[in-house]
C-alpha cells in the first residue's frame, strides 16, 4: 500500500511515497521529457499525459522503474548505475529501454538528485 510522505516542489507531479520502507519516486512523462531524461519514445502521444514512472532503489546502485498508464502497469525495467556510468565513460549517450530511450547523463543526474542527496 502507498503511504504519502510529502509533496515536493519543483516538478509538481513528483511525489515521495513509501512501500514497505522503500521510497518510491513518481514522475510524469511530461516532467521526464522536460528534464531531458526521455529523448525518444514510442509511447503514443495521446497516452503521454496519463503516463507515470515510479522509481525505487531496492538495493544500492540498482533502480527499478515501473511505467503506468492511467494506473495500469505497462512495463517494468531495471537500471544499474554501474552500467550507466560505464556508458557515460564510453561516450554512449542513450539508454534504450524499449518504449522509451533515456539520455544517459540526464538519467545519472536524476538519480543523483533524487536518491543520493537529502
Amino acid at each position: 500500500t502507498f503511504t504519502k510522505l510529502k509533496k515536493e516542489s519543483g516538478f509538481g507531479s513528483k511525489l515521495r511515497t513509501k512501500i514497505f520502507g522503500e521510497k518510491v519516486h513518481k514522475f510524469s512523462y511530461k516532467d521526464l521529457s522536460k528534464m531531458g531524461v526521455i529523448v525518444t519514445s514510442e509511447v503514443p502521444t495521446i497516452s503521454r499525459g496519463r503516463t507515470r514512472f515510479y522509481i525505487t532503489t531496492p538495493e544500492p546502485g540498482m533502480f527499478e522503474v515501473e511505467a503506468k498508464i492511467t494506473g495500469l502497469s505497462v512495463a517494468k525495467m531495471q537500471i544499474d548505475l554501474e552500467d550507466l556510468l560505464e556508458k557515460k565513460e564510453n561516450n554512449i549517450t542513450e539508454l534504450d529501454l524499449g518504449q522509451v530511450t533515456l539520455d544517459v547523463n540526464m538519467t545519472i543526474h536524476l538519480i543523483n538528485k533524487t536518491f543520493l542527496t537529502s
